[in-house]
């Protein structure tokens, strides 16, 4: 039990080794104070029940760069928003209102590549976002807030994008 998951516990009668979830546990029930002595490096320092529990500045710093405990959906939410300017939504919006705004086309030819637009640009991400913050509310311990509302905002900017194409076909 001496690996990284175990911890060393100073109780009345004697030290102990659990596992943080064991720790976490007997915590969440009340049946130790969350001022009980732990240690997790065998014994050589000592900090609270609670402080053991809470992430090292190692693990808070490593999740700036890296997606550490963050909901998938979330994550695949954030990226293709990111690069949906450049790659995906962001082309098929500026191709629609190009279309749009020529008189050439029949109204039908611009309200096809404006509806095509917005299905393959906003919506997905729109649909990815929602997704996300729905799983996000249902389990709190994940990350990724911030990325499903960057994809809502993205996939609203390129709707928004889609409607003036939608304006601009309509009154040509």
């Amino acid at each position: 039990m001496n690996g990284p998951a175990s911890v060393r516990v100073k109780l009345e009668a004697g030290e102990v080794e659990w596992t943080r979830e064991r720790l976490r546990t007997e915590l969440e029930g009340k049946t130790i104070a969350p001022v009980t002595p732990v240690s997790s490096d065998g014994g050589k320092t000592w900090k609270t029940a609670t402080a053991a529990l809470q992430p090292s500045d190692e693990d808070r710093a490593l999740g700036l760069f890296v997606p550490v405990k963050v909901e998938p959906t979330a994550l695949l939410a954030g990226y293709l928003a990111l690069f949906s300017f450049l790659l995906f939504g962001g082309p098929f919006t500026l191709i629609a209102l190009i279309m749009a705004a020529d008189p050439g086309p029949r109204f039908v030819v611009r309200a096809t590549a404006v509806a095509i637009a917005f299905v393959l640009g906003p919506l997905p991400l729109a649909l990815l976002g929602l997704r996300a913050r729905s799983v996000l509310r249902k389990n709190p311990k994940l990350t990724g807030h911030a990325r499903a509302w960057f994809a809502l905002a993205v996939a609203g900017l390129l709707a928004l994008g889609c409607l003036v194409g939608l304006v601009l076909a309509v009154v040509r």
